[in-house]
């Protein structure tokens, strides 16, 4: 039944939660191994409180920084066929966009107008 109803969800609804979970239980072991290794003393600072509720913020926070963060590269990495490029569904931009603005042909000289620095024009007046 709760196979069925996975299958049932949307694609990308699915896509989201398996890679959140995944980022979770990452974020779980990386937040078990700081407290294991006793990094930045945050292992002993929880023993010390003797709280469960720091140790379940602790690890509520690390699973959501990682599953966050694994969602996201996830999606970004959407439509990537593994060649450097963008795969099929990808929607590449036009090169006539950007043609427009490198076009060396189209791009007008600037108009500068050279007014003379104020200290050479006292210096070539010949006023000394």
């Amino acid at each position: 039944m709760l196979l069925a109803y996975w299958r049932g969800l949307p694609k990308l609804i699915r896509f989201v939660i398996q890679h959140f979970s995944i980022g979770v239980l990452l974020g779980w072991a990386s937040a078990l191994m700081v407290i294991w290794y006793d990094m930045g003393g945050i292992g002993s600072l929880l023993a010390r409180h003797d709280s469960a509720a720091l140790t379940a913020l602790f690890f509520a926070k690390g699973g959501l920084y990682f599953g966050t963060i694994a969602t996201c590269v996830a999606i970004m990495n959407l439509g990537k066929d593994g060649s450097g490029g963008g795969g099929r569904g990808r929607r590449q931009l036009p090169d006539t966009l950007f043609d427009s603005f490198c076009d060396p042909k189209r791009v007008r000289p600037l108009k500068v107008r050279h007014a003379p620095h104020p200290e050479r024009v006292r210096h070539c007046s010949g006023d000394d």
